[in-house]
């Protein structure tokens, strides 16, 4: 980990924006939201998580006045593209879901609790993830969950990739999809998923045949057109 200066051509950078790049370092503000012990345990633990599951934070950005962290710095992965902006793309689904799972379970075995889980915070080529904004993660004192959060990306992105994206941030999915009568389709273990019913552990064990379940073509056109004949505003 690199401390450095919070300069005032950064400030000045970082004022109005979020974030900048600068010579292939994605800088980012430091937020309200922001856990410097969650990247410093991170760091400390880099040997023991596959580090090409994530963005790693590598730089820190401290104010020379009173040396507190303003700003975090990343590698700039040029060649990514959000999740999200994939979805109707030719790619390996389960593979990147799969992904994604191990790198939160990656996390979770050093006490990190990973939870702004959604595709957006997940870049991807060629069929491989990094999980983005580390700097939120948390320090795991109460185990929060975590299965119900990957279950809606997997649910989002197998079935639900092509509604409109002024719906995108606002819909629950797993509620929707669990009002569904095709949902009967699904596997008990999988209905009981929708509702909850389930632990992370449980889920993490299950959590490829539920991926495979919704990719299964029969399932998936039975469950699609259904939503496409009772809800045609999701695709407005």
């Amino acid at each position: 980990m690199k401390n450095l200066v919070y300069t005032k051509y950064l400030e000045d950078k970082l004022l109005d924006n979020k974030w900048t790049i600068e010579n292939g370092v994605f800088i980012k503000r430091r937020k309200d939201t922001a856990n410097i012990e969650t990247i410093r345990i991170i760091d400390k633990n880099l040997a023991k998580i596959n580090r090409e599951y994530y963005a790693i934070i590598s730089r820190l950005y401290y104010r020379n006045s009173d040396f507190k962290v303003q700003a975090f710095g990343s590698t700039y992965y040029a060649d990514y593209h959000d999740f999200k902006d994939l979805y109707q793309k030719n790619i390996d689904k389960r593979q990147i879901l799969n992904e994604v799972i191990e790198a939160v379970i990656g996390l979770q075995n050093i006490g990190i609790d990973y939870l702004d889980i959604h595709a957006r915070n997940i870049i991807v080529k060629d069929n491989h993830i990094r999980l983005v904004d580390l700097d939120e993660a948390y320090f795991s004192k109460y185990a929060n969950p975590k299965a119900r959060l990957l279950l809606n990306l997997i649910v989002e992105s197998i079935i639900f990739y092509d509604i409109s994206d002024n719906i995108w941030q606002y819909l629950d999915v797993l509620l929707l999809t669990n009002k569904l009568a095709s949902r009967e389709s699904l596997s008990d273990s999988f209905k009981c998923a929708l509702k909850g019913a389930i632990s992370d552990s449980q889920f993490y064990s299950k959590a490829d045949a539920f991926i495979g379940e919704l990719m299964n073509e029969e399932v998936n056109a039975i469950i699609r057109k259904e939503l496409k004949d009772n809800y045609p505003k999701l695709y407005i």
